[in-house]
């Protein structure tokens, strides 16, 4: 039943009522075991796949649903970095950085090369750490992580660097993106002018062909 809901949930990314069945084969998963244990030690593979589907969803409760089902997991695996790097992506998305920020450090400690949780960390950083503040959070890192910190901090910083790139970037192409679309309104403009001075054979209409063609 675990295969076949994992099959659902693949293509019910596509199509609404697979994933919908993938959930109740989960669902009904879990309802067995509280009865009588029979999914033995593949219950926090369960919770984290059904949490992953519920935050998916578009539910206000959704979220809510999905953190509890991750947490569930984690109880049963509390070793599981993973499971607590995709608990803190939940508490994230529904403003809970300080829980968040606990669950990604817990995911780095059992695996300091988990990626994902580096990346989900820095943007935490960047979106709730006043820059002034960065520094305090840098030494709680040193203290917590003893002679793994160095390693953390270095690709923390990476990731820090990469989110701001990518702001720069991106304001550049929206400011640009406006910019085009001003010289375009004050081309038209010009444009509208120089047919009426034209129409009127004023001689700097010539001038204002020029400029609204640039």
């Amino acid at each position: 039943r675990y295969q076949l809901a994992l099959l659902y949930a693949r293509q019910g990314r596509r199509r609404g009522a697979l994933r919908q069945r993938a959930i109740e084969h989960l669902e009904s998963l879990l309802d067995a075991d509280a009865a009588d244990q029979s999914l033995a030690a593949g219950g926090d593979r369960v919770c984290f796949t059904l949490g992953g589907l519920y935050a998916e969803g578009d539910g206000a409760e959704d979220p809510d649903r999905a953190i509890a089902m991750f947490r569930r997991g984690l109880a049963l695996n509390p070793l599981s970095a993973v499971g607590h790097n995709h608990l803190g992506q939940l508490l994230m998305r529904t403003d809970q950085p300080l829980s968040a920020l606990g669950e990604l450090k817990v995911s780095l400690q059992l695996d300091p090369d988990f990626r994902a949780a580096h990346s989900n960390l820095a943007r935490l950083f960047f979106e709730h750490v006043k820059p002034g503040d960065l520094a305090a959070e840098y030494a709680h890192i040193m203290e917590e992580f003893e002679s793994r910190a160095p390693q953390v901090l270095a690709r923390l910083s990476q990731e820090l660097v990469e989110l701001g790139r990518e702001q720069v970037y991106r304001g550049l192409y929206t400011k640009g993106h406006q910019l085009k679309n001003l010289i375009g309104v004050v081309g038209s403009r010009l444009r509208g002018v120089t047919r009426k001075l034209l129409a009127t054979t004023e001689p700097s209409g010539q001038d204002l062909t020029k400029a609204g063609e640039a």
